[in-house]
């Protein structure tokens, strides 16, 4: 349930058209039909504090009932939140708040009985969202309807597909050629390595060296540098047990940057 704030004033902001209220009733409503639910929200929010935030988690983990998807706000280039902020129209929590407000979000999720098993979502243990560890685990998945991307392997060639975003477009595509996709898009060695290390690294439990090796299909220190991994793991940033190069928590804070200097 796409939730994003428990805040009214928050939630026009992010252009979101419910209320807090409807919102808690949406989640209370779903929890009596559905085994497992699941929603999200959206921290360093312009203007928003600390303690704020502190006691909109607090109310949300006592409304959950398992899993929760807990995102910085970031600012993506080619959206109106990106034109609205070049031109100073709000500002987001500098960095060291935002940090302030990972590690807080670490620190009440884990005393719940909820860490992270992602960088941004968290579970008590058995509620993992086993849709979502498949594409972090870089398994095959199908992308269905208007803009949905894919990765499947098809006669041990992994392809991504991409359906046709405009849901007009895509629907007379699917009654003239039964799907709406784009032509299948061969994802090269190199790119497959490239996604599976990036997938993989947000996971707290790593991703395995014969998995990378199996996505790029040739000796892994052909395309690994060794001596960048050695350089994060001497900063705590990243962890290697000999079989599972893992995140370390610091490493989570600039996982971007990390990612950045390895690929």
């Amino acid at each position: 349930i796409g939730v994003q704030s428990l805040n009214e004033d928050d939630l026009k902001f992010l252009g979101r058209e419910h209320s807090p209220e409807q919102a808690r009733f949406a989640i209370s409503e779903a929890q009596k039909i559905f085994p497992r639910v699941s929603f999200d929200l959206i921290y360093a929010r312009p203007k928003q504090t600390l303690d704020a935030w502190r006691a909109e988690l607090s109310e949300a983990i006592k409304m959950s009932s398992g899993h929760m998807s807990l995102y910085q706000l970031t600012i993506e280039q080619g959206t109106p939140f990106h034109t609205r902020h070049a031109r100073g129209e709000f500002k987001i929590p500098e960095q060291d708040l935002a940090a302030d407000m990972f590690d807080m979000t670490q620190e009440l999720m884990e005393g719940a009985g909820m860490p992270a098993y992602e960088i941004s979502n968290h579970a008590t243990e058995g509620q993992e969202s086993r849709h979502n560890l498949i594409y972090w685990r870089y398994q095959d998945y199908i992308g269905i309807g208007p803009g949905a991307h894919g990765r499947v392997t098809l006669e041990n060639q992994k392809f991504a597909t991409r359906c046709h975003r405009a849901p007009d477009i895509w629907l007379d595509k699917v009654g003239r050629d039964g799907h709406g996709l784009h032509p299948l898009e061969p994802v090269n060695a190199l790119a497959k390595y490239q996604e599976c290390l990036m997938m993989g690294l947000r996971l707290r439990e790593g991703v395995p060296y014969a998995r990378l090796a199996e996505a790029c299909g040739a000796p892994l220190d052909d395309i690994l540098s060794r001596d960048k991994i050695a350089t994060l793991i001497r900063e705590n940033i990243l962890e290697d047990n000999a079989d599972i190069l893992k995140t370390t928590p610091q490493g989570f804070k600039c996982l971007n940057a990390v990612l950045a200097f390895l690929i």
